[in-house]
């Protein structure tokens, strides 16, 4: 579940450098190739999930983890500004709160 939950924060923290609202680089990434690796991180994800929970739960809970972190992303950077390293370090612990909470 840790994993699941790491690897959607990756796939939506790598959508949310390719935006053009985005003040963490300067220079953005591709929307093909972050979109590409958002959705592998999303079937993933829900793979993932599905070895303990039922297929449509698993989907609601990737769907869910994806609505908190793109809320946590574009509120962060609105009043925190942190760098690359907070995102990182706020995605390990966003991911090991879920999997505390969800055990």
């Amino acid at each position: 579940m840790f994993l699941a939950v790491l690897l959607i924060y990756i796939g939506c923290l790598v959508v949310f450098l390719s935006s053009k609202q985005q003040q963490v680089k300067i220079k953005r990434l591709s929307k093909k190739l972050s979109w590409s690796i958002f959705f592998v991180a999303m079937i993933a994800g829900i793979t993932i999930f599905s070895q303990k929970q039922l297929v449509v739960v698993a989907c609601l809970l990737t769907l869910t983890n994806v609505m908190a972190i793109w809320i946590f992303l574009v509120f962060s950077q609105r009043y925190f500004r942190p760098t690359f390293l907070k995102y990182v370090i706020a995605g390990i612990l966003f991911s090991i709160i879920a999997y505390w909470l969800g055990s």
